[in-house]
């Protein structure tokens, strides 16, 4: 059976531009740039292992991206190396800053906060790159759940909790329409980082499910922005609070941006120096 193929995005909070994150199979991925601007995507570095897309982040201008990967099939040859957190620059994984860490998959993964934090936590780090002062990483001594911390990413960009939902988020965009997503998967879904359904709500009407959809957000300019599999569309503001009354007719109006579909393994460096990765400290 073919890999099913699916794209999580994650969208700047102040510049123009996202991040994808193509599944290409159970522990395999790559990094896409999208410029919202001009729906130009650039296709980035590979990697085997993986990735917890609930625990990943970009930074409001979209030059930096914290991600956070498991290998533990691979523990006997790398040393215990086997769950990081690392930031890179998308569409690229080689890390600037990486950290390996010691109690497993209870640790890993970052969130960019508003304000500095106090104290950076430890990295090991490429020359003369200094991690971003407000990049928060989770350790074993969190009192959050992975779900609360999920949580804090969301409301840092623009999501707030639906008040009569405990595992709801809403997100209003400026032409009246809301984008509800649901925390509802379990079992196999859950595990694999396939967390929500998403809806769309304008004005006066009910919820639109938006069906076999894995990932959606607004952008900067209020239209809706959404993944199937390994295609991707937008859909403008406009239409998003016109009341669109089914499914199949939100999708004919959306625009298919990019297919992603029949890409392949293709080895590509990152342009800048980066760490050794099998190197880096374990903490």
């Amino acid at each position: 059976m073919a890999p099913r193929l699916r794209l999580q995005g994650y969208v700047a909070a102040a510049a123009p531009c996202a991040v994808l994150l193509r599944r290409a199979g159970p522990n395999l991925w790559s990094m896409i740039r999208w410029d919202l601007a001009t729906d130009c995507f650039e296709e980035g570095e590979w990697l085997q292992a993986k990735i917890h897309v609930e625990r990943c982040d970009i930074s409001p201008d979209g030059a930096f991206f914290v991600w956070c990967m498991s290998r533990h099939w691979a523990w006997s040859t790398h040393s215990g190396r086997t769950v990081c957190t690392a930031v890179s620059r998308p569409p690229f994984f080689a890390p600037l800053a990486i950290v390996w860490h010691s109690s497993g998959s209870r640790e890993g993964g970052g969130e960019f906060l508003p304000e500095p934090l106090a104290a950076s936590p430890e990295w090991s780090v490429a020359e003369n790159f200094g991690p971003p002062p407000n990049l928060a990483r989770r350790t074993w001594r969190d009192p959050r759940s992975v779900a609360d911390e999920a949580a804090c990413r969301r409301r840092l960009h623009g999501w707030a909790p639906l008040c009569d939902e405990s595992t709801a988020f809403i997100k209003p965009n400026h032409s009246g329409a809301c984008l509800i997503a649901r925390d509802s998967a379990k079992g196999w879904f859950k595990r694999h980082g396939i967390r929500d359904a998403f809806a769309l709500k304008s004005a006066g009407r009910a919820e639109l499910a938006l069906e076999t959809v894995d990932w959606a957000d607004f952008d900067h300019r209020g239209d809706l922005l959404f993944s199937r599999h390994a295609e991707l569309f937008r859909l403008r503001a406009q239409d998003c609070s016109a009341g669109i009354g089914d499914w199949p007719t939100l999708l004919a109006q959306a625009t298919l941006l990019a297919d992603f579909t029949d890409r392949q393994f293709e080895h590509v460096d990152a342009p800048y120096n980066s760490v050794d990765m099998e190197s880096a400290m374990i903490v």
